[in-house]
């Protein structure tokens, strides 16, 4: 079993995730409350908040030390690009989705007017 997947509080085999965190494991919602109570209160809440001033603009403030390789916050991607899951001879089509509505479309032949990735037509409605 992998070390991540242990309970926070006794080292057990645990399923069950912090609902704040989403990164330490309980097998109990007794051992979750008392974990909470005597550390995780402060490990959960975000180390961080977000802070605005002239030279930095908008950006992330650390409230407290953060410990080195801590994943602070994952987020999914909005776009995944053409072919990325094609084998190496699929890619070398000229054929791709089109980024609007994933038509067929022909690479470099027209290009969304905003971000500039391959569309079927100059006025693709997606």
């Amino acid at each position: 079993m992998n070390v991540e997947t242990k309970c926070g509080f006794c080292g057990v085999e645990s399923k069950l995730k912090c609902a704040g965190c989403q990164q330490v494991y309980y097998c109990s919602p007794e051992h979750q409350k008392k974990h909470w109570r005597a550390k995780h209160k402060q490990e959960c809440a975000k180390p961080f908040e977000l802070a605005t001033n002239e030279e930095f603009g908008r950006h992330l403030s650390v409230t407290r030390p953060i410990q080195k390789d801590t994943v602070l916050f994952t987020e999914n991607p909005l776009v995944i690009g053409p072919k990325w899951n094609l084998d190496e001879y699929e890619q070398r089509s000229v054929e791709v989705p089109c980024v609007g509505c994933f038509a067929d479309c022909r690479m470099g032949q027209f290009q969304c007017a905003q971000c500039h990735w391959p569309a079927c037509k100059p006025d693709c409605p997606g």
